[in-house]
């Protein structure tokens, strides 16, 4: 079958890897090129440790909290947005107690399954290189270092290799980087890897094996019935069997254009990349009170966070870079705010379903068209076993037409 892959992010590039592998002719397709968006800016960390849907109870009264706070890891902009107003009814019903506990089984074995894909393809098939050194939880405030072990026995109870540690620990797995903490929590399951070496290595391996339809914003479907026959794109029509919407946090829009409602938003996140970090740290860490997450990477070290719900726009606020920069001060002195404020900031957006699970699934009542997106923070994460689960879809499919 010919499959039009929309959206050329991480996403995107797995579901077009595993089509491949499985025989079909795909077209990918993005409104810019192949090179730029959140799958190269994210901070690289595969995570089993994030076991828990972003749409859950301590989310929304953290979020209430930080949303008057120009600083804080979260910034909502209220807006008479009907697709929002029904994005945010549809979170805040998500986020209960069994909502959590009915998703923490699928999603850990998600994670996992895409961990594993990852320790098969990392300098076999694909040229990138994987860094199986865990991530550390690491807390400054003693009712966070409780609330972070606590969470770490959910983790234990699904298999998880876990360690708690004292600051002493902390400072030990990273020799030389002074850290100001309690305490955390290692998730030594985890792992880590550079974004741009991966979407390089994704890109170089499908170069010659799909056809790559670059600056192709897309402009209408075109239906007959219950199925798209073809698109129009700002560079011609593009005819194919079955589409699959994996455009990240624009996947929404797409689907409005396919005529059908997806509750779907965008959250921006910022990063800086400090390119020659010293000292270095080793270990990844999430800055747990601050949201903030420190990846290593070669001589560079990326710190990122935040979680602004506005829109899709350009905009840079300076406050939640400012937030970033004052947490990294806080927890880790020898990166201080001044040394780091002439780092041009890098801005990208996630996409969030409003049950803070991937969307992974037929859209709507079109029988042709897929979705592959609403990973929220867990994109690279997820991956390869999103694109394996959408290669499955298609071969069902395939075998009912």
């Amino acid at each position: 079958m010919r499959i039009g892959i929309l959206g050329g992010g991480v996403i995107g590039l797995f579901s077009a890897y595993y089509l491949v592998q499985s025989g079909h002719e795909v077209v990918l397709i993005d409104q810019h090129g192949f090179d730029r968006g959140a799958s190269y800016g994210n901070a690289g960390m595969i995570c089993p440790s994030h076991f828990i849907p972003l749409a859950a109870p301590g989310v929304v009264r953290q979020s209430l909290k930080w949303m008057f706070n120009d600083t804080s890891p979260f910034y909502l902009k209220p807006r008479l947005d009907a697709p929002f107003i029904r994005w945010g009814l549809q979170f805040f019903n998500h986020a209960t107690k069994s909502h959590v506990q009915n998703s923490i089984g699928s999603l850990s074995s998600l994670l996992f399954w895409s961990r594993s894909l990852y320790s098969g393809l990392a300098g076999n098939v694909l040229d990138f290189k994987l860094y199986p050194k865990g991530i550390i939880m690491a807390c400054n405030t003693t009712h966070g270092l409780s609330e972070e072990i606590e969470m770490s026995k959910k983790g234990e109870r699904l298999g998880m290799n876990i360690q708690v540690l004292n600051l002493n620990d902390l400072e030990k797995i990273n020799p030389g980087v002074r850290i100001n903490a309690l305490g955390g929590v290692h998730y030594l399951d985890d792992m880590h890897l550079h974004p741009g070496e991966l979407m390089n290595a994704l890109i170089s391996y499908l170069k010659d094996k799909v056809e790559w339809r670059p600056n192709s914003k897309v402009l209408h479907f075109n239906k007959k019935n219950n199925s798209v026959k073809n698109i129009t794109t700002t560079d011609g029509d593009i005819t194919a069997d079955v589409f699959i919407l994996a455009a990240g946090a624009w996947s929404g829009e797409l689907a409005r254009l396919a005529g059908v409602q997806l509750n779907l938003e965008g959250g921006k996140g910022y990063n800086i990349t400090l390119e020659e970090a010293q000292p270095q740290l080793t270990t990844p860490m999430i800055l747990v009170e601050g949201r903030v997450a420190v990846t290593p990477m070669g001589k560079a070290l990326r710190l990122g966070g935040t979680m602004e719900l506005a829109g899709i726009n350009n905009r840079i606020l300076s406050g939640r870079v400012e937030g970033i920069l004052k947490t990294i001060e806080t927890y880790l002195p020898d990166y201080s705010q001044a040394s780091l404020k002439s780092i041009t900031p890098w801005f990208g957006f996630r996409p969030l379903s409003a049950t803070g699970l991937p969307l992974i699934s037929r859209l709507g009542s079109l029988e042709n068209v897929f979705l592959n997106t609403g990973h929220g923070m867990l994109g690279l994460s997820l991956a390869p076993a999103s694109g394996h689960l959408i290669d499955q879809l298609i071969h069902n499919y395939s075998k009912s037409v």
